[in-house]
């Protein structure tokens, strides 16, 4: 059946970007909508019939078949398949997230680009490539609890519980100072230029990468509802004006009055990806957001962990630095705590013109109420989650009663 509009993708042409088959296609694609919170409705040519054919305008059709691609990788898809322990997997978060980043990069370009200006974007590409890691060494710190037997435990516990709590409090903190600033620069801000709560959604750091792209879904559907509402009119490209700029590189052929041209259906959409949704999607910090990544991947790839710096040979105790690297060592060391000595000295010198204490800043105030009511809220409302934790170390901790 024939979609909207000749612009718009069919169900036959969603099947072949997706892999799926009809039958998989569709319980895929409704099964998508229930979790993201989106009407299958919404891509019937006819809202009413419910015999309705799918239309998918382009400006969901990509980011919707995304997600019904890779729906069954999803990690609650995979933890619903389990027979026991129905628990998500941080490797599945992982595996699931590095499958939807290589599909971001094979996108439209206005879809990539777009998808790269959410911090959630940077955020994934690290979560992609430290969950393994993380659960590998968490795993091997619990199981060393109780099988090295010299060590003290009591003393590694302390350690660990103390940089934890460190960690936990900079983490609260560097987010709430950051929904300080947002919402003293959205006051500033005039009502006509401030964000809308979907996009506020979409810049969340954290948002998960699936719920960004769900997100520039729900962002366009109200367009997809206009294009249905006047009966599917059709695009007319901007030929005229593609011919008047050669800097485009592109050329419209004209055809003579009384003889008929299919438009190149590749083209079109080109030109209608440019014209009609480009300039509704951000763009501006892609390179700079690219240049980032790239800077993250070639970071995160040159870290070895210990035994794989073991491995290749890179790992070495400080006894076994050559004389060259123990003195450059040294010299790194010694211009590090001269910078510390200088500005710590100006401090002092700052503070000895200083009469008297001053009083408790409200905003570090606000903060340490707020993390005190934070934790108070997490202890409470994870009771299960605690309960989880509490058993996993146990099991390691075991060993140590026998």
């Amino acid at each position: 059946m024939a979609a909207g509009r000749r612009v718009d993708f069919t169900q036959k042409e969603m099947e072949e970007m997706t892999g799926l088959g009809r039958v998989q296609f569709k319980r895929n694609l409704d099964r998508v909508c229930d979790m993201y919170g989106i009407k299958v409705s919404d891509f019937k040519k006819e809202i009413d019939n419910p015999n309705s054919h799918y239309t998918f305008p382009p400006e969901v059709a990509e980011l919707l078949a995304l997600l019904v691609k890779n729906f069954d990788f999803h990690p609650l898809t995979l933890a619903k398949k389990e027979k026991e322990n129905k628990i998500v997997k941080a490797t599945d978060v992982a595996n699931y997230n590095n499958k939807i980043l290589e599909d971001i990069d094979e996108m439209e370009d206005v879809f990539m680009k777009a998808i790269y200006c959410r911090p959630g974007h940077y955020a994934a590409n690290n979560i992609a490539f430290w969950t393994d890691e993380f659960v590998k060494q968490l795993t091997r710190f619990i199981y060393n609890l109780s099988a090295l037997k010299s060590e003290n435990i009591g003393d590694a516990l302390a350690q660990f519980t103390k940089k934890l709590d460190d960690m936990n409090y900079f983490l609260f903190r560097g987010e709430y100072f950051r929904n300080e600033v947002m919402a003293s620069n959205e006051e500033a801000t005039p009502l006509e230029f401030r964000m809308t709560e979907l996009d506020k959604s979409m810049n969340v750091q954290n948002k998960s990468i699936d719920y960004i792209i769900a997100d520039m879904i729900k962002g366009f559907l109200p367009t997809v509802r206009e294009i249905r509402k006047k009966k599917f009119p059709e695009y007319e490209p901007p030929y005229e004006f593609i011919n008047n700029n050669p800097i485009l590189g592109l050329k419209a052929v004209v055809v003579p009055d009384g003889e008929e041209a299919e438009d190149d259906l590749f083209l079109v959409r080109m030109l209608y990806y440019r014209q009609m949704i480009a300039g509704r999607l951000p763009s501006t910090s892609y390179e700079t957001n690219e240049f980032n990544l790239e800077h993250l991947h070639e970071k995160n790839s040159q870290w070895r962990n210990r035994v794989d710096a073991i491995k290749d040979g890179s790992f070495k105790e400080p006894s076994e630095l050559s004389l060259e690297e123990k003195k450059k060592n040294v010299k790194a060391n010694i211009a590090d705590y001269k910078a510390y000595i200088a500005e710590a000295e100006k401090i002092l010198e700052e503070l000895e013109n200083e009469t008297e204490d001053l009083e408790k800043n409200p905003l570090l105030l606000g903060l340490q109420t707020s993390f005190e009511e934070h934790c108070t809220t997490v202890d409470k409302v994870n009771k299960r989650l605690h309960e989880f934790v509490d058993k996993l170390v146990g099991e390691a901790m075991q060993e140590i009663m026998k």
